[in-house]
């Protein structure tokens, strides 16, 4: 799946810059219906490419994931940096096809590479049919607000694709500057990325990784306006305070959103998924799934709110969502926590019903559902 992704992908890029070709005498109806199906088949490619190597990453590095996969964002983060100046230059140099042939030629040439570096013998265990626990997982609360964190998360980092450009208008910068101030984000999400996903690892529960990246992510929000809830005058509209607010975005974005792989994985095993192919190749695409929709909804929504109520608002409601957020995640944290549920494991063992019941002979004890619980010590 991974190199068949690879293969297609690549061979849509090529063909997308050949569109230049398209006769368009008699309309635009042949070149739209081109664009659209190689796009769309690119996209399926792109899919199975990445939900791939996040299921082998799985695989390979069981017990470190989120700093496998945030290993892998460094090359997202690159590939966001090099990719505009690289597609400009090769613009420059010969039209439209260039950049297109060029790029989706390297990922071609790149597969016979993949197929001798990939691991041949991945195995591929499969514990039975965990599609009921999968949706026990996916529609509990805790897996709901999860799926949630991921598609804000994306949300905040691209509701400025289409929105930062027209601010940065005002400061009559060159394109070349302009290019490079978007860069600053993505670099910051790069270099981020394995961090977090190292320290992810080390915890046992990630949801306060969570709620720092969105509190960072509110603050980062307020400043790049700058919304007048910080009490900033019109004299702190200026460039600094925006490159400022890109670095603690790009550091938000990678803390709010690394953690989540390992909060899928535990969740999934609360519920009794089996740690197998399927378990992984299920929470890779959900993980995807949720990505793709906030990098949807961010430029939609970032687009409609910067025409109707303005820069400065549409980064005042952002943050707003992202404190909304945080303060979602602390309270289902809260609520998961052995305190407010009342436990106080000092003193308490339980047992399988299935154990030796003789092992239970002479203490004190009751059966409930499926647990024999001694009281014993705490009497």
């Amino acid at each position: 799946m991974f190199i068949s992704g690879v293969f297609v992908f690549s061979s849509c890029t090529v063909l997308f810059g050949f569109l230049s070709f398209v006769p368009t005498d008699s309309g635009n109806g042949i070149f739209v219906l081109l664009a659209f199906s190689i796009q769309i088949l690119k996209s399926i490619g792109i899919t199975a490419s990445t939900t791939a190597s996040f299921v082998m990453c799985a695989q390979l590095f069981p017990d470190n994931i989120a700093t496998a996969l945030a290993s892998g964002e460094i090359f997202v983060g690159l590939g966001l940096v090099t990719g505009p100046a690289l597609g400009g230059v090769l613009y420059g140099l010969d039209g439209f096809y260039l950049p297109f042939l060029t790029i989706g030629g390297l990922g071609m040439l790149s597969v016979p590479i993949i197929m001798c570096v990939i691991p041949r013998e991945i195995a591929f265990e499969d514990n039975g049919d965990t599609r009921l626990s999968l949706a026990q997982v996916f529609c509990s609360p805790k897996g709901i607000i999860t799926s949630i964190t991921i598609v804000v998360s994306t949300s905040m980092w691209s509701i400025l694709d289409p929105t930062l450009e027209p601010h940065l208008r005002q400061y009559q910068l060159r394109p070349e500057v302009i290019g490079l101030i978007f860069l600053v984000m993505a670099a910051t999400y790069a270099l981020t990325a394995p961090l977090w996903g190292w320290i992810s690892d080390k915890l046992d529960e990630q949801r306060g990784l969570l709620i720092l990246g969105f509190l960072f992510a509110t603050l980062g929000s307020l400043l790049v306006g700058p919304s007048s809830f910080l009490g900033l005058g019109p004299k702190y509209n200026q460039l600094w305070l925006v490159i400022v607010a890109l670095v603690i975005l790009g550091a938000s974005s990678s803390l709010s959103a690394m953690p989540t792989f390992d909060l899928y994985f535990s969740i999934a095993e609360e519920k009794g998924c089996e740690d197998d192919t399927r378990t992984y190749s299920m929470v890779a695409g959900l993980w995807l799934s949720m990505y793709s929709l906030g990098d949807f909804l961010g430029p939609s929504v970032g687009g409609a709110l910067l025409d109707t109520v303005g820069f400065e608002a549409m980064c005042t409601y952002s943050a707003g969502l992202c404190l909304f957020m945080a303060c979602i995640l602390f309270i289902s944290w809260l609520t998961d926590s052995k305190c407010c549920k009342g436990e106080n494991s000092s003193g308490f063992w339980s047992v399988n019903v299935n154990d030796d019941y003789e092992a239970l002979a002479g203490s004190n004890c009751y059966i409930t559902g499926e647990t024999v619980t001694d009281f014993t010590n705490s009497i």
